[in-house]
């Protein structure tokens, strides 16, 4: 991973940041049509990424100008995956890891809650949030749900958890949906001001990647 790539995924993205999340950079990869080979391969100014799942991979080339084409899968990626998951539940069991209900140490005898959990709108939003330490998910698409089920796991594990949306017509609707939905999830909404920059392809900017590169100067509470 070179520094204009971790540039590209956003300012906090760090080499430790993609070890953790399984995030590498590709040289290309070749995708098959009616037998035919197509290769598509990266270059100074056309970084490709892939996130590992292990069961699936997931492409990312988020210079590609057709947007319908900036994601594609390798391998069988389950309906409702949610990207991070694992890493959270890691960091709840070594915050756990002298959990023992009978002992008499009051503060081994219960379980211990992550501060917080922030659910992101995409990968490079989230790989940012982490950046800043942050214990982090994000669903495979924008308009993807939380179920009853994932709300009462992170519920279980972290004593906040926080919707981190973009602020597109999308994103806030999205937001407002999740927050009708489950009342205790607060919402991180980002200045409307970002709206006034735009990006290389002339859109207003709208999410946590845009915020931190614009104003990087915040810190973690």
């Amino acid at each position: 991973m070179t520094e204009k790539e971790l540039a590209e995924l956003g300012p906090l993205v760090t080499k430790e940041v993609c070890k953790k999340y399984n995030v590498y950079s590709l040289e290309s990869f070749t995708y098959i049509k009616d037998r035919v080979a197509q290769v598509t391969t990266s270059n100074e100014n056309y970084p490709i990424f892939m996130v590992e799942h292990g069961e699936f991979k997931k492409i990312y080339q988020p210079k590609n100008p057709d947007k319908a084409y900036r994601f594609r899968y390798a391998g069988s990626r389950p309906k409702d995956y949610v990207n991070g998951l694992k890493q959270v539940r890691k960091a709840f069991e070594e915050l756990n890891s002298e959990y023992d209900p009978e002992s008499t140490d009051n503060d081994k005898k219960k379980m211990h809650k992550l501060t917080e959990i922030i659910l992101a709108s995409g990968e490079r939003d989230a790989l940012n949030v982490a950046g800043f330490g942050y214990n982090v998910i994000w669903l495979n698409s924008e308009t993807a749900s939380v179920d009853g089920k994932l709300y009462s796991e992170l519920n279980k594990m972290a004593e906040e958890i926080y919707n981190l949306p973009d602020i597109d017509s999308t994103g806030k609707k999205q937001a407002n949906k999740l927050g009708l939905q489950y009342l205790d999830i607060k919402t991180i909404w980002l200045p409307d001001k970002l709206r006034e920059y735009h990006d290389h392809r002339g859109k207003p900017r709208k999410d946590f990647r845009d915020y931190v590169e614009i104003w990087p100067r915040i810190e973690r509470l």
